[in-house]
C-alpha cells in the first residue's frame, strides 16, 4: 500500500516475476580478470544489464525474459574456469526490494504528494465553526464555567 492505496496482490513467486526486474547476477573474480568478464558477461547473456562493480566484485541484473535460472548457472559453470571467476551466485530479487521499487514508482508518478499532504477541503471558517459546535469548546467558552474557575 502506498498512500492508503493497494498496488499489489499476489503469492511471492507471482510478485517476483510480475514486479521483479530479473535474476541478480553476483560473481567475483581477481582484479586482473576484472576486463574480461566485465565484457563477456554481456555477450553470455544478451540484455544483461551492468550494475556494479567494485574490487572484483560484479553485479549484473537479467530480465527474466532473456534467460532461465535453469540457463544462469549451467553458464556460469561452462565460463566459471576460462573467466577466473572465483565464485558467482544468481538470485531473484527480495520482496523488499519489490515493495521498495513499488513505493519509489509511486512517488516519482505523484511527485512524492501523498493524501495526508492535500490541503483540507473545508475552508478555514467552516472548520472554526465547527468547532465552535463542539461540547468541549462550549464549556470552556461558558461563562459560568468561567466563574467557577475564578472563585477557586
Amino acid at each position: 500500500m502506498t498512500a492508503g492505496r493497494l498496488q499489489c496482490l499476489g503469492g511471492q513467486q507471482h510478485l517476483k516475476v510480475k514486479y521483479g526486474a530479473g535474476y541478480a547476477l553476483e560473481l567475483r573474480c581477481e582484479q586482473k580478470d576484472e576486463a574480461r568478464v566485465g565484457s563477456t558477461i554481456p555477450q553470455l547473456f544478451p540484455g544483461a544489464i551492468f550494475s556494479s562493480c567494485h574490487a572484483g566484485k560484479f553485479r549484473f541484473d537479467l530480465p527474466f525474459e532473456i534467460v532461465s535460472l535453469a540457463t544462469v548457472f549451467e553458464t556460469m559453470e561452462v565460463h566459471k574456469q576460462s573467466l577466473g571467476i572465483l565464485d558467482y551466485s544468481a538470485s531473484q530479487p527480495t520482496l523488499e526490494s519489490i515493495f521498495l521499487a513499488i513505493a519509489e514508482k509511486d512517488i516519482n508518478r505523484t511527485g512524492g504528494a501523498s493524501p495526508a499532504d492535500e490541503p483540507a477541503a473545508q475552508p478555514a471558517a467552516d472548520a472554526a465553526a465547527a468547532a465552535s459546535r463542539s461540547p468541549v469548546h462550549r464549556a470552556m467558552r461558558s461563562p459560568r464555567r468561567h466563574h467557577d474557575l475564578q472563585q477557586a
